[in-house]
């Protein structure tokens, strides 16, 4: 199994996302053969999502605009796309009570641009949640030593989906 990950200078620690894939063997020869965004490692197979995906309308490069995505299930999936243009996007979940779960920071900026999922939740207990997505404003840029800038050009956050995860029946093993 390949493992990778998407830098994001200056917000490495917080905000780089990571890429598993897996490997062909074949005598001396190793590849990746197929880029699949989600796959059972069991049976190395590409994994459709399950649940509708409701589509969502946000690109936004204004500081501090938000989107508040109010769900009752297990868990939440984001889609979006990164581009040259891209900034960073705050994602806070809560629940209920507004009690926060999670405070995450992901990067959408790409020099390549790119389509598909951009946050996963953590699994949740069956319940009512709120998501709040904020463009932070910022954006990564850095220099070489010679001077040279690279990294985003602006401050988009752009999000075109979502999918809401509903609890599952109990699966029984049998042997």
């Amino acid at each position: 199994m390949y493992m990778g990950d998407r830098w994001s200078f200056p917000k490495q620690a917080a905000s780089a996302t990571q890429v598993w894939l897996p490997l062909t063997v074949n005598a001396n020869h190793l590849s990746i053969p197929h880029y699949w965004e989600n796959w059972d490692w069991q049976q190395v197979t590409p994994v459709k999502p399950t649940s509708k995906i409701i589509p969502l309308n946000f690109n936004c490069n204004q500081a501090q605009q938000t989107i508040d995505l109010n769900f009752a299930g297990t868990g939440i999936i984001v889609s979006g796309s990164t581009t040259p243009h891209g900034g960073y996007g705050q994602f806070i979940l809560k629940n209920a009570t507004g009690q926060q779960l999670q405070n995450t920071t992901i990067d959408f900026y790409s020099l390549v641009a790119s389509t598909g999922q951009r946050y996963i939740s953590p699994k949740l207990p069956e319940g009512h949640y709120q998501l709040i997505i904020k463009t932070t404003g910022e954006h990564g840029v850095w220099f070489d030593k010679a001077g040279h800038r690279f990294g985003s050009d602006d401050f988009f956050v752009t999000l075109s989906g979502y999918q809401i995860r509903e609890q599952q029946p109990d699966r029984k093993v049998t042997q």
